[in-house]
């Protein structure tokens, strides 16, 4: 038999060395054209406050271009026709009703992360736990059944 060949512990570090130094160079070249065309760019977005009372008299003057609600603060990030952007805070339990209201008027109400904003708006609840509570399941019972034949085989080898 031939040994088994190892290589260098210096070769094995230079070529991890080049492998992360390409995967660097190819993720950073990568995440550029993403980060220019979500607006990351280092300029940031500044909302001017507003009452409910004007916010509600742009609605009906038809001067909202796109809305974007942020349900954690209870406010609506408005953008207006001429470019202009405010911030509206809201009560609770407000949230439909202005969605409601801005759907009546074409302009379709978003979250600040792109979901649509309604009464389906969240996902179902524990589906992943339920999958994973049953693969649990499933890998006990295999075990267990794998440890009953070993033992059972054992014990029946062990009476002769």
């Amino acid at each position: 038999m031939t040994p088994a060949t190892r290589r260098s512990a210096t070769a094995s570090i230079a070529a991890c060395a080049a492998v992360l130094a390409c995967a660097c160079v190819l993720g950073c070249a990568s995440w550029a054209p993403l980060a220019a065309a979500t607006g990351a760019s280092g300029e940031t977005q500044t909302y001017e406050p507003e009452s409910m009372q004007a916010y509600e008299s742009q609605l009906a003057a038809g001067e909202i271009e796109a809305v974007r609600f942020n349900p954690k603060l209870r406010s609506v990030r408005v953008t207006l026709e001429d470019g202009k952007r405010v911030l509206v805070h809201y009560q609770p339990h407000q949230e439909h009703k202005l969605a409601k209201a801005l759907r009546a008027k074409k302009i379709e109400p978003l979250t600040i992360h792109g979901k649509r904003v309604g009464e389906n708006a969240h996902p179902p609840g524990h589906k992943l736990r339920y999958i994973v509570g049953g693969a649990i399941v499933v890998v006990l019972i295999l075990v267990i059944a794998g440890l009953v034949f070993v033992l059972r085989r054992r014990r029946a080898l062990s009476d002769f």
